[in-house]
């Protein structure tokens, strides 16, 4: 069971790594072509963020159902299809609201009219996204997760090559956003594709059978929408915030400060998306101290990479943010370093977030997050006005980091204790050695791209020997790593 979830684990993180990889690559050349307007560009993605929460539910709910253990016939052909009906609907809204939007004038006079071909655009974009979410996480539920994720690197590639193109033609934000039109109608197909080998894409046209649980279906789905809802509004308030107030540029720095910490999520929010459908299975069937485990295990493991990477990143920012950016964006460097600290107690906290929610525990999830949601709205609106992006970073990175006591709280709520296993001084002096490492070589070397390669994987020798010998990874944790390596290369390290 601890392989076949590693390895789902493994599946979805490689993904995650390329999708990673691939926005690394591009963000920089949207920021060249895009220029002032990126700030622009900066907004629409929080905007459409804002908007999709009933996307993000469904990724929750065709999973959560789709990989539950139910005596019904043809369970998961069923919740398939009725996702779809629901689908089809929501498009249908979508669509009514951007039209109603644009044509009653509220977009001109909040915005410009330039930004109304941009909400038409994001309309299609959310249709489209909505149908993929379905087809991905059908594939997730039912365990081909290796199927499900390298289409969302897929995606980001052919967006990639499709946004330079129009970027070149001089498109500009219209572009951009036809070509993400474009490459999520794609890989839409290949999903449907994928599906139709294993469930009749028919069931999207046979209506549920009375047995079917619609009320529990959509009562999680409506409540897992509301705490997404707070959670998007965590993330993005701040940069919907500052766009009316101080303009496109700086938004533009602040949403490259935001990216570098986004950045450090890639482990974590790989964790999450497993732990929804995993800790769901394994719920159903009555397996909680499994979960208890489980959670224990990936909490300690997300504190772990994710503070070595934020060591790495926060030592070499001023080098790593105008090289990256380009020398312009060099005042985003203050507001990158700010968000850092709360970034990690996101970090550890998605985890338990994944489990609160396959565990069906969702009103203590909804009541955690919105204690942090407007605390992160009342600090934006205290502190923007004042202090501009500096304040948006003070006020996110402490409604970031409350993120984590709230989430442990709900999940002992629902019967979870993630620091079962978690091994604080361990841990700690872990953390603290790798601190010593990575600050040393960065201070005492020229401030260069070398040095920072350099700090890197010093800090990273250092973060895995201090942890083997304080044990806050043991030989169990190993064990599973080694299962997860190819066998020629689990040999050689094994003979070692």
């Amino acid at each position: 069971m601890a392989t076949s979830l590693a390895r789902g684990f493994v599946s979805i993180l490689g993904a995650r790594v390329a999708t990673i990889g691939l926005h690394i690559a591009i963000t920089p050349l949207l920021v060249r072509y895009l220029g002032a307007e990126y700030g622009d560009y900066a907004f629409l993605l929080s905007l459409s963020a804002v908007t999709l929460v009933f996307v993000d539910s469904l990724f929750d709910g065709v999973r959560k159902f789709v990989s539950e253990d139910r005596e019904a016939v043809e369970w998961e052909a069923t919740v398939f299809g009725f996702y779809v009906r629901v689908t089809v609907l929501a498009s249908v809204a979508v669509v009514l609201a951007v039209v109603l939007a644009v044509e009653s004038g509220l977009v001109v006079s909040v915005l410009s009219a330039r930004f109304v071909p941009y909400l038409y655009l994001l309309g299609g974009i959310v249709v489209v996204q909505q149908f993929f979410t379905v087809g991905r996480s059908t594939l997730m539920g039912l365990g081909y997760e290796h199927l499900s994720e390298p289409l969302t690197s897929v995606e980001k590639f052919l967006f990639g090559v499709l946004a330079v193109v129009f970027l070149e033609w001089g498109w500009g934000v219209v572009g951009v956003l036809l070509s993400q039109t474009i490459t999520y109608s794609l890989v839409l197909v290949a999903a449907l594709w994928f599906i139709s080998r294993e469930l009749p894409l028919r069931s999207a046209l046979t209506l549920a059978p009375t047995s079917f649980p619609r009320r529990e279906v959509l009562s999680f789905n409506t409540v897992t929408a509301v705490y997404l809802l707070l959670a998007n509004t965590l993330i993005h308030v701040d940069v919907l915030l500052l766009r009316p107030t101080v303009g496109s540029l700086e938004t533009g720095y602040y949403k490259a400060a935001l990216l570098v910490a986004e950045f450090l999520w890639i482990v974590p929010i790989a964790m999450e998306n497993l732990l929804v459908h995993s800790s769901s299975g394994m719920s159903s069937r009555g397996e909680h101290r499994r979960i208890e485990r489980l959670t224990a295990r990936m909490t300690r493991y997300v504190t772990l990479l994710t503070s070595l990477m934020i060591l790495v990143v926060g030592a070499s920012a001023h080098v790593l943010v105008p090289l990256y950016f380009g020398a312009a964006y060099a005042p985003a460097v203050g507001p990158a370093l700010l968000l850092l600290p709360g970034a990690l107690g996101f970090a550890i906290a998605r985890p338990l977030i994944g489990v609160v929610q396959g565990t069906g525990h969702l009103r203590v999830l909804v009541g955690a997050t919105a204690v942090a949601a407007v605390l992160n709205l009342a600090l934006n609106l205290a502190l923007i006005p004042r202090y501009g992006m500096y304040g948006a970073a003070v006020a996110t990175s402490v409604s970031y980091g409350s993120m984590l006591g709230l989430h442990v709280w709900s999940s002992r709520k629902s019967g979870v204790d993630p620091a079962a296993d978690f091994r604080f001084p361990r841990v700690a002096t872990t953390v603290f050695a790798t601190a010593l490492a990575v600050f040393g070589v960065v201070t005492a070397g020229p401030p260069t791209l070398p040095t920072v390669l350099t700090a890197g994987l010093v800090g990273t020798v250092v973060h895995a020997i201090v942890a083997v010998k304080t044990r806050a990874v043991d030989g169990e944790d190993i064990a599973l790593f080694l299962s997860l390596l190819p066998p020629p290369v689990r040999e050689v390290i094994s003979s070692r």
